[in-house]
């Protein structure tokens, strides 16, 4: 990654950075290949250390075949809608240069196939991992759980959709993505983070 531009991320509108708390600031890395990691913390980072951030995402602007790649996407804060607000930063940055096509793999916990693993699967997984204490191995028994409300991965919310279940590609509509903007004011204008 041959950097290009590092230090505060100062070219978007303010509605976008009004929000952050006071003491927090977004931040990039930008490279020669058009590859951007943004991050929201209270210093700038090294490259190397972004993933100690609040928040970042990584991903890729392909000019030439008109798409956005998203690469990475963190937050140490669940539930608060850090990783929400950075996807929709980089949907309106990708429809400000007139892209509209994005895409990325759904990773996520909430991802196609992550529900498919059978309770012996588990348990094979954690007794093979399982701590052993003066000879005897320590396991955890997975027991069936009543049917939990489904949840939607942050990409689904989004607007997002699967090229092919069940695997993990996805595509969404940076344009889309960007007018959740007014959504996600009021879903996460309260929930400790931002400050509206």
């Amino acid at each position: 990654m041959a950097i290009i531009y590092s230090g505060p991320l100062t070219t978007l509108p303010k509605k976008f950075t009004d929000i952050l708390p006071s003491d927090h600031s977004l931040y990039v890395y930008e490279d020669t290949d058009q590859q951007y990691i943004i991050y929201i913390n209270k210093v700038e980072l090294p490259i190397s250390r972004t993933s100690e951030a609040v928040g970042y995402i990584s991903f890729s602007i392909d000019f030439k075949y008109s798409e956005t790649n998203v690469v990475f996407l963190n937050s140490t804060n669940g539930g608060k809608g850090i990783a929400k607000y950075l996807m929709i930063i980089v949907a309106y940055m990708s429809s400000n240069h007139g892209i509209d096509k994005m895409t990325l793999d759904d990773d996520s916990d909430l991802g196609p196939g992550r529900d498919k693993q059978t309770i012996e699967e588990k348990n094979d997984i954690y007794k093979s991992s399982g701590v052993v204490s003066k000879g005897i191995r320590k396991t955890r028994v997975y027991k069936k759980k009543a049917p939990a409300k489904k949840k939607v991965s942050i990409y689904k919310s989004l607007g997002c959709s699967y090229i092919e279940e069940p695997y993990p590609e996805m595509i969404c509509s940076s344009k889309s993505m960007a007018n959740e903007w007014s959504g996600f004011l009021v879903k996460y204008g309260t929930k400790g983070f931002f400050v509206i």
